[in-house]
Parts: C-alpha cells; structure tokens; sequence
C-alpha cells in the first residue's frame, strides 16, 4: 500500500512540476510590446524594432537599424508622400478648373439658347 501512495505521490509531484516550468516558459514568451513598436522574427530570434523599422543580415550577423537611420529613412519616405500629394493637388486643382471652364461655356449655351427662345 505504501509503494502505491508513494507512487502517486511523486507523480503528482512531476506533473505539478512540469505545469510550473509550462507557465514559466509562457510568461518568458509573453512580452509586452511597447506602443509604437513591433516583435519581428529572423530565425529562432524576436526582436522588438520600432513599427518598419529594418533588420538586415551581412555575412550570418544581423544589424538592426538604429535611431538616427530609421528616422532618416523615413523623414525621407514621408518627403516622397509629401510631394506626390502636391502633385496630385496641383492635377486636382487643373481639373477643378477645366470643370469651371466648362460650366461657364454650359451656362453662356443656356442664356444664348433662352435669349432665342424669348425672341
């Protein structure tokens, strides 16, 4: 009868001590991830980067974009967004002023046409 208490006994000490090491590994895993940036997985390896911020690989060793790359990388990138939205202000803008064009040539057909009718 003892064997069989003795048994359970460490049985039950080997299952409740693989759910502790379970539980440790899946608060390692989870990591608060600050706002503003992302986890990014390169092999078996998280990083935590700022949201499209670059990894890159040379040679097997990986380097991650610093501060001052990531923020010229994208003062360049919002330039480029800023210059196509002015240039599609100055298209939108030649349109609006072809369609203005048009209604006043619309509205001189009209008065002609009522100046006919009235005669």
């Amino acid at each position: 009868m003892n064997i069989k208490k003795t048994f359970y006994l460490i049985s039950l000490v080997i299952i409740f001590s693989l759910l502790a090491a379970a539980q440790e590994d899946d608060k390692k895993n989870k990591v608060e991830i600050p706002p503003g940036m992302e986890r990014k997985t390169i092999g078996n390896l998280d990083v935590v980067v700022p949201k499209g911020g670059k990894i890159r690989e040379s040679n097997g060793v990986l380097f991650i974009e610093d501060a001052s790359e990531y923020s010229a990388r994208n003062f360049e990138d919002m330039e480029k967004r800023v210059d196509k939205i002015e240039n599609d202000i100055l298209k939108l803008k030649d349109e609006i002023k072809g369609i203005k064009e048009t209604l006043k040539r619309i509205e001189n057909y009209i008065s002609i046409k009522k100046a006919n009718v009235e005669q």
